[in-house]
């Protein structure tokens, strides 16, 4: 009879160490020394695994080598057919009361198989409330949320969004810093699976106004965010909060943009007409496009912080001469006004590095007869949509526009739209257009408040050089009129030189 292939470990010093070929051989075959594989600790179960994980949750004392034993362990019985997955979650999701404890460690092991024994999604369907749970994975590590984050169902991914997408949408309201993180990596996820211009509409889309007047409506919504934005001291302190806590989302959107992002194809300003012309046309909902200026502010921000500004300025500024033609072309204001806002934006932020201003940029574009983008059609619409605009512009800009058409001669009715200017600043206790005060100091005490406050006016006071004195009290008093000057600040100007 042959002999047993030699395939085991074990060297037999004598005949009778392996019983079975020792029968076999009734006692009297020879064999020479072989190798007897046993099983390694074949009394290891899936239980036995599970509750090595569980002392893990509570111990983490030398927490990498637990790890790495029970990743071992996992490895062997699966690949001898002998781990359940549901057996390990079963004993688990019943012994553990810190769910996000189990979360955290669960995906740590996980990450370090080798094997498919152990997902995610295997996990979140025991998980009842995976919500509340979701945003503490993300208030402790960013890492392990985003991970359950693309294991979940599509159905419940979208719920999760719906949440945290209104919340981000209530301008007034606070949002914890998890909640902005997990909507954030929900739209990263979003944008791998749908072009981002169909992931933004469906951010959009959760927050729709009904109005029978679309253009007004957006109108509105433009003027309240430009409050937000050049007038910061009108909001209260939760407002300022829920801003700067919702900025990390907001630099995201921005990045998805061209104007911002040099790879990308997708234009902000085009995509945000887009939004306003189907809205319009349809008649239906209008869209809170004041997430688009959020965005667009942000974006600008972050492009001068980078020290990249000097180097987009230009295709920045060729897409907003071209919107600001394609909104004419539709004789749409609320359109005309978005691209000015974010003129305004752009200029506000990159000023110090491009030294242009939105009163240049303004004249330039559309006043400066050599190089408007204007021709005679256009021209008419124009100074109707900035009429219309009015009751909606802030003193400052409105400013800005009037003293630029000021004497203008070659847009039509340019002085109509002065003095309904001056109108509407008297209305607002304004006593001019600005005549008396240059472009530039204009446009930094809206544009440039923080400075103009803090800096400028401080050295104006103190300004004494006396072939000056008089120019300099002349500019003041200007200033003053226009409401440029705090009073508090202008009474104590005025007690420090008597």
């Amino acid at each position: 009879m042959p002999k047993i292939p030699v395939t085991r470990q074990i060297l037999l010093k004598r005949l009778d160490q392996d019983n079975i070929q020792w029968a076999l051989t009734n006692h009297l075959e020879k064999i020479e020394h072989c190798n007897v594989h046993v099983p390694f600790n074949v009394t290891l179960t899936t239980i036995d695994i599970a509750k090595k994980f569980i002392k893990l949750m509570n111990n983490t004392n030398n927490k990498q080598a637990k790890i790495n034993e029970i990743v071992k362990d996992i490895e062997r019985l699966y690949n001898t057919v002998s781990f359940s997955t549901r057996t390990f979650i079963d004993y688990v999701i019943e012994q553990v009361s810190d769910m996000t404890s189990l979360l955290i460690t669960y995906y740590e092991v996980s990450v370090q198989l080798d094997v498919l024994a152990l997902s995610t999604r295997a996990l979140l369907t025991y998980i009842p409330q995976i919500d509340e749970l979701l945003c503490e994975l993300f208030y402790y590590q960013d890492k392990v949320g985003e991970a359950y984050v693309q294991a979940l169902d599509e159905k419940t991914l979208y719920e999760i969004f719906v949440l945290d997408g209104k919340q981000f949408l209530n301008w007034s309201g606070l949002m914890k810093e998890e909640n902005v993180r997990r909507l954030s990596c929900i739209l990263k996820y979003y944008a791998k699976t749908m072009k981002k211009d169909q992931c933004l509409n469906l951010l959009l889309r959760l927050q729709t106004i009904t109005t029978e007047d679309a253009n007004k409506c957006y109108l509105r919504l433009i003027e309240r965010a430009k409050e937000f934005i050049f007038v910061p001291n009108k909001l209260s302190t939760k407002q300022s909060d829920t801003f700067i806590i919702k900025s990390p989302a907001l630099r995201l959107l921005s990045t998805w943009f061209s104007e911002f992002e040099y790879d990308s194809t997708l234009k902000l300003s085009e995509f945000t007409l887009n939004v306003i012309f189907s809205s319009i046309k349809s008649n239906e909902h209008v869209f809170d496009i004041s997430l688009l200026l959020y965005v667009y502010n942000t974006g600008c921000k972050q492009l001068s912080l980078d020290g990249k500004d000097i180097t987009r300025i230009n295709d920045i500024i060729e897409i907003l001469n071209s919107a600001s033609i394609k909104s004419l072309e539709q004789d749409c204001s609320g359109a005309l006004a978005v691209i000015l806002t974010f003129a305004q934006l752009t200029f506000e932020q990159m000023l110090e590095t491009i030294g242009y201003t939105y009163a240049s940029w303004f004249q330039a574009t559309f006043v400066h007869a050599k190089t408007s983008i204007l021709n005679k059609k256009l021209s008419t619409v124009f100074i109707n949509i900035m009429q219309q605009l009015i009751p909606y512009e802030l003193t400052s800009v409105l400013q800005i526009h009037g003293k630029a058409l000021h004497g203008c001669f070659n847009i039509l009715n340019a002085d109509v739209y002065v003095s309904a200017a001056k109108k509407r600043l008297l209305e607002l206790g304004v006593d001019s257009t600005g005549e008396d005060v240059p472009h530039s100091l204009l446009s930094a005490s809206v544009f440039r408040r923080a400075w103009f406050m803090s800096t400028f006016l401080p050295k104006l006071f103190s300004w004494n050089d006396p072939n000056e004195i008089e120019a300099r009290d002349k500019l003041i008093e200007a200033l003053r009129k226009d409401k440029k000057i705090p009073d508090v600040m202008y009474r104590d100007f005025v007690q420090n030189i008597k």
